[in-house]
């Protein structure tokens, strides 16, 4: 209490106060006013309300303002102060968070539908530069991370050009895990192809590649080729080649 003539400090007091700041304006200031008249100490009175949580899939645990409660969903929930709380329901590899005001003596009734948790990849390849896609979209060179994939099972595509095989592979995403995808790539496996006389037609499955000499055949794939030399004057010459990884 101050004197408004002379300035001077006639009383004064201090009031202890934890909890939302609406309570404080509503409740905390008359306190400490009656505190100041009679000099006594009021009674601390915190206002409290319930939530009911819900939740779709149900059964799942639930944390209130980060501190994890008895019980899963549908659940009622006691004595909770009055204010904004932060509430987070998990079930699995689902989950829902959301923001509540908790009213007064009211029950406050909160429905989440829950939705896969998300986490992030991290995929590197050898040699480096390889385009990634992941189930269909992409996702720049790598090294990368992609962001934010859903847990479960995903397409990854690596491509690094005609030089190198494409790779193609299922991740499977965890919650709560760093998820690392590393790859190293094979060399697109080449075919030297030569013969005397030179400049025989070469053919693979039946399919022109050219003629010899050549030392530039790509092939798509490791496995077995049916190649074939033909030049006019001359007996064709077929041999199956079998083309090793690398």
């Amino acid at each position: 209490i101050v004197d408004v003539e002379s300035g001077r400090i006639l009383k004064m007091s201090t009031y202890d106060f934890e909890g939302m700041i609406g309570d404080l304006l509503r409740t905390g200031m008359r306190n400490a006013v009656l505190k100041l008249v009679s000099g006594k100490t009021p009674e601390l009175v915190v206002s409290t309300g319930s939530l009911y949580v819900l939740s779709d899939p149900s059964g799942a645990s639930v944390w209130i303002d980060n501190t994890e409660v008895d019980g899963v969903t549908p659940v009622m929930i006691k004595d909770q102060t009055t204010g904004l709380h932060s509430i987070r329901v998990e079930i699995g590899d689902y989950s829902g968070s959301r923001s509540v005001e908790v009213l007064s003596d009211e029950i406050n009734r909160v429905n989440l539908n829950l939705k896969l948790v998300k986490s992030n990849l991290n995929v590197f390849s050898f040699p480096s530069g390889a385009s990634v896609s992941v189930d269909g979209e992409q996702y720049g060179v790598t090294p990368t991370t992609v962001k934010d994939l859903t847990v479960g099972h995903h397409d990854v595509r690596l491509d690094k050009g005609k030089k190198f095989l494409e790779y193609s592979g299922v991740v499977d995403i965890k919650k709560d895990s760093v998820n690392t995808l590393e790859v190293t790539l094979l060399k697109t496996p080449t075919l030297l192809v030569d013969s005397s006389p030179s400049g025989s037609e070469i053919s693979i499955f039946g399919l022109s590649q050219g003629f010899t000499p050549s030392d530039s055949i790509s092939l798509g794939s490791p496995g077995t080729y049916q190649v074939t030399l033909t030049k006019k004057g001359y007996l064709d010459y077929s041999e199956t080649v079998s083309v090793d990884k690398n």
